[in-house]
């Protein structure tokens, strides 16, 4: 009988009987994140005379092998003035296992550092993982849901082999450890302080993460609840908060310092807060002076009883307290003038400029059906710059303004007039003097001479860089800069506003601020020399005009 062989099973026995030879043996098992000559020796007796400590490659990951192929160690042999004759290929490999549940459950417990705790694995990480110390720590260790906390969880850890290297694993595990848990012995009610009576401990069995119910009475009594509690509810910290020793409306010690004068009297408090935090108060006789004031406030003694001597003492010094207190708040007065001026002043040149501007609509631009130029894009005129034109550009502007104004006035005006009306001697004699000078003799003059002048020059030279923020229909951009700098406690702020032509701009995008149209420029400083000429508040110049000395 003759047995006819297919001729694909020929051809797979055949190439099954020439790659055979060439198929890695069994792998060795590294120990370190480095293949050493030591262990290459180990499989390759003849390299024994190599450094022991000489890296000869890196370790493969996990699952995977690192071969060393007969060309390879021929190379490293010679590279060492050896010789190999028909040298094996030499595989190194991690050595890999699966997870046991008795070694995971002795890791949890020590992780977990509770013996009493009850633990119970319901699913386990089920690939194969390298040999090594398994580790899991607590922090890790995931909370179970609100509505059902016997539910499993994730515990997420790591096997941790070589020098240093870390392979994650995970389990899902039911754990319940006992514990206090203090309850609602009645119902309880938001906003008013919890007493001792109102609670109870209980003991339970809970869950041993990171706990929200409070577990002593000490975390609940005296403090305040954010909602209403039923009785036989669990008391969680998360719904408790510290009393104010501040309400709203309740009398409060303010302390004012301005300068050397301090004053201390008593206000309203505007919201509840805690002693010496900030909170905002007023004071009866000028609420709007002190709305705008952040006071550190406390308490105010409730005990009414004074001495004689202090009752004295305020009533000679109320009159002092009271102008103290006025120049103390002066400044927030005017403060608060000079905001309201701003904000009910009328637009500058510059805003009904861009309001007009933007009124007038775009030329419409009509893409082409089925086109996919846009003549919007950046990139539309091929042969244009990289210049401002679009809004977000940046320009930069060169400030060098002078400004000088003289004003010279002359006046000069004379008058003269006489009257005269005489009777002689109707009556006797003229007297000097008598009979209102012998009836009428009126003469009078006046004479003015006057002359003025007036003169004002300011300078102005800066550079600082401008944020394009409105692209105009007619193709006009306008810019807005600011440069604040702060020199030794002189803090000045120059703000540049105005519209300007894209053709004006250089190839630097730098433009020039007399090629600005309605330029407006803002100094702002504080410091040092601002203090010493800014002008005083109305108080102070009042007191100049009425004292006399």
């Amino acid at each position: 009988m003759r047995v006819r062989i297919p001729f694909r099973t020929i051809l797979y026995l055949g190439c099954l009987a020439r790659f055979a030879p060439a198929q890695a043996p069994s792998c060795l098992s590294l120990e370190g994140d480095r293949i050493l000559a030591r262990d290459l020796a180990a499989a390759v007796p003849a390299l024994q005379s190599v450094p022991p400590a000489t890296v000869l490659g890196s370790a493969p990951q996990p699952g995977a092998q690192r071969i060393f192929h007969a060309p390879e160690l021929t190379a490293i042999a010679r590279h060492y003035s050896l010789t190999l004759d028909n040298p094996a290929d030499v595989c190194f490999a991690w050595p890999m296992e699966a997870l046991a549940a008795p070694r995971v459950l002795e890791s949890l417990r020590a992780a977990l550092g509770q013996t009493e705790a009850r633990i119970e694995i319901a699913e386990l990480s089920s690939y194969l993982v390298p040999r090594g110390r398994l580790e899991f720590s607590r922090d890790r260790l995931s909370a179970p849901p609100e509505a059902d906390r016997n539910a499993p969880v994730l515990w997420r850890g790591d096997v941790v082999y070589g020098e240093s290297r870390r392979y994650p694993v995970w389990a899902r595990v039911r754990i319940a450890a006992p514990c206090t848990r203090v309850i609602a012995a009645e119902p309880l009610h938001a906003g008013r302080p919890i007493e001792v009576r109102q609670l109870r401990i209980e003991s339970a069995t809970c869950f041993p993460g990171p706990e929200k119910t409070a577990s002593a009475i000490e975390q609940v009594a005296g403090r305040n609840l954010l909602r209403p509690l039923a009785a036989g509810s669990p008391l969680r910290r998360d719904w408790l908060v510290q009393p104010n020793d501040v309400n709203r409306g309740d009398p409060v010690q303010v302390e004012v310092l301005s300068g050397g004068a301090r004053l201390a009297f008593t206000g309203k408090a505007e919201s509840a807060g805690h002693a010496g935090a900030t909170c905002p108060a007023r004071k009866s006789f000028r609420p709007a002076s002190m709305a705008q004031a952040r006071l550190s406030c406390s308490p105010a003694p409730t005990s009414r009883r004074r001495s004689r001597s202090n009752n004295m003492s305020s009533r000679t010094s109320w009159l002092s307290s009271v102008l103290i207190l006025l120049l103390a708040i002066a400044p927030f007065s005017a403060a608060a003038k000079n905001e309201k001026k701003k904000k009910s002043g009328e637009p500058s040149a510059l805003d009904r400029y861009l309001q007009e501007a933007l009124k007038q609509p775009a030329a419409p631009v009509q893409p082409s059906a089925g086109s996919l130029w846009s003549a919007s894009s950046r990139l539309a005129d091929v042969g244009s710059d990289v210049r401002a034109a679009q809004v977000d550009d940046l320009v930069t502007i060169v400030v060098n303004e002078s400004a000088s104004a003289v004003a010279t006035g002359q006046t000069k005006t004379a008058r003269s007039s006489s009257a005269k009306s005489q009777i002689a001697a109707l009556a006797g004699k003229k007297s000097a003097g008598g009979a209102a000078q012998n009836l009428l003799d009126l003469n009078s003059a006046s004479s003015l001479d006057g002359q003025g002048t007036t003169g004002r020059t300011a300078t102005l030279t800066t550079t600082l860089s401008a944020r394009v923020t409105h692209v105009l229909p007619n193709g006009y951009l306008v810019i807005e800069g600011t440069k604040d700098t702060q020199v030794n406690s002189e803090h000045q702020v120059v703000t540049v506003r105005g519209v300007i032509r894209p053709a004006d701009l250089s190839t630097g995008n730098i433009i020039n601020s007399n090629q600005i149209a309605q330029m407006e420029i803002r100094i702002d400083g504080k410091g040092v020399v601002n203090d010493s000429i800014h002008r005083p508040n109305f108080l102070f110049r009042l007191l100049l005009g009425l004292l006399p000395f």
